[in-house]
């Protein structure tokens, strides 16, 4: 469960999931409830653990090059080789 708390006076609300989007307006569903949208600017802030899903993620991968130094340990240096942007659609 996810809980979303307002900037007014309305009472958190939980939720099964929720999704937040790239521009700030979030998404919410429940079992039982109909697919909610709220604007950023009524958000105060959102508790979860494992419920809260964004629809942006940058992944990283990262690889090396092996090389001996002067003292002939092995010294791997790492460099950046992708960057992958993964979406989530919200209908």
């Amino acid at each position: 469960m996810a809980t979303i708390h307002f900037r007014d006076d309305t009472e958190p609300e939980e939720y099964e999931r929720i999704f937040v989007a790239e521009n700030g307006w979030v998404a919410v569903s429940g079992d039982e409830t109909p697919p909610v949208m709220y604007p950023p600017d009524r958000i105060e802030k959102l508790e979860g653990s494992e419920d809260i899903f964004y629809d942006t993620v940058v992944l990283t991968d990262e690889f090396g090059t092996k090389r001996r130094d002067e003292q002939g340990r092995v010294v791997q240096v790492p460099e950046l080789v992708s960057r992958m942007v993964y979406e989530l659609e919200i209908d």
